[in-house]
């Protein structure tokens, strides 16, 4: 097999794989406890069988399968080598000459509660949107209300990240530049609170977020950033609103940081009505 990690749980020590068979066209999903070197298919497919989010206590798994681009249907094994679909329509059961909107579906993640599916998808929103999946009603997907929004501009929210319990990472790319949040979501009144920004105010911002992670007994936050004039640097963010303190000093070398241009938010409406996202790279005042 050529194996793809799909996602890992440290504290359990459990990670989860799609490997690809060399012999024939076939994608499993392997789950491996990495304590007593079990290894657990729980899938295959010729088009994913990705694992995408799994319960607290690892008792339920979620595979996906993807024909084209956006085009994900999700499903749960049953332990009798079967399926039960939780979205989307499988490609063989497909009517021909029927249409069947791209869902759009990422960053999945079973709620705290394993009640749910919090989720990004293109359903509501192009541009995506956080969207809830309920376990108990295969096929309902609904809607999530964003609060706490600080950011202005057009963009997309690309994915959701777990960071602990009901505790969420929002990453939005707005204008083409990074927005992070930390963020609460509450299931029952299936809202999303964005509580504080960790990116795209401050020191971080005009910039591209490339990596962030908590560590849960601190509170901390570890970001890696970067802009136009800065490469990708290492920061640490206190629990709490403090400022980021930088712990790296990356430089392009052989280059003035002030000769390179920072850029500028150049966004327009085009003639047709339409809002176009851009950025305007003026040359540095310093090579005259």
């Amino acid at each position: 097999h050529r194996s793809h990690l799909a996602d890992v749980d440290p504290e359990a020590g459990i990670v989860y794989f799609a490997a690809e068979s060399r012999s024939e066209s076939l994608i499993f999903a392997f789950r491996a406890d990495l304590r007593t070197g079990t290894v657990e298919t729980l899938g295959q497919s010729r088009y994913g069988a990705i694992p995408v989010a799994w319960s607290p206590d690892h008792s339920r798994v979620i595979l996906a399968d993807q024909y084209l681009i956006g085009d994900v249907v999700l499903y749960e094994p049953d332990g009798n080598s079967g399926r039960r679909m939780l979205y989307g329509t499988p490609l063989e059961e497909r009517d021909d000459g029927r249409e069947y909107p791209p869902s759009g579906i990422r960053s999945a993640h079973i709620t705290s509660s394993a009640s749910g599916v919090l989720l990004v998808a293109t359903v509501f929103d192009d541009r995506g949107s956080a969207a809830y999946l309920d376990l108990s009603h295969g096929g309902e997907m609904h809607p999530v209300e964003l609060t706490g929004v600080a950011h202005r501009g057009e963009g997309e929210l690309e994915r959701l990240q777990h960071l602990d319990g009901d505790r969420y990472a929002a990453l939005f790319n707005i204008d083409g530049c990074s927005w992070a949040y930390d963020a609460r979501f509450d299931e029952s009144t299936r809202t999303l609170s964005l509580e504080r920004v960790l990116v795209g105010q401050g020191d971080l911002t005009d910039g591209v977020l490339h990596g962030l992670d908590l560590d849960k007994s601190s509170g901390r936050f570890a970001v890696a950033f970067c802009t136009a004039t800065m490469p990708t640097q290492l920061y640490v963010l206190d629990d709490g609103d403090g400022t980021p303190a930088r712990r790296t000093r990356e430089r392009a070398l052989g280059l003035a940081p002030d000769l390179l241009a920072p850029g500028e938010d150049a966004s327009f409406e085009s003639h047709d009505g339409v809002r176009v996202s851009a950025r305007l790279y003026v040359p540095s005042p310093e090579l005259g």
